[in-house]
């Protein structure tokens, strides 16, 4: 088990590999760091958008909550993403939206 990336075991069935779609890739608008994020939003994002915590971004990614909310804010910042908060039982949710059509 690796201690870098401490999800390999839980995660390996369920992905086999990091897709980025072309047009993610091909943006000079964004960091490679930013083109993996935001890959990851999109493979996570169900009808709607993406529901994942800094926190557990951070832990898949092996990132800090401080880097996963900088790499938010920069996608936000470049119009590639917008947040939508909502309220559930008095515990505050967000969801993280593509809104660039080339991203969908």
């Amino acid at each position: 088990r690796s201690t870098l990336f401490p999800y390999t075991t839980l995660f390996r069935s369920a992905l086999a590999g990091i897709f980025i779609p072309f047009d993610i890739w091909t943006d000079k608008d964004l960091t490679l760091s930013e083109k993996l994020f935001l890959s990851e939003i999109k493979r996570r994002q169900d009808d709607g958008g993406c529901f994942t915590s800094n926190k557990e971004f951070g832990q898949y990614m092996n990132l800090t909550k401080g880097r996963i909310t900088q790499l938010v804010t920069g996608l936000v910042k470049k119009n590639k993403v917008t947040l939508k908060f909502s309220e559930t039982n008095g515990r505050q949710k967000r969801e993280i939206i593509i809104i660039k059509k080339e991203c969908e």
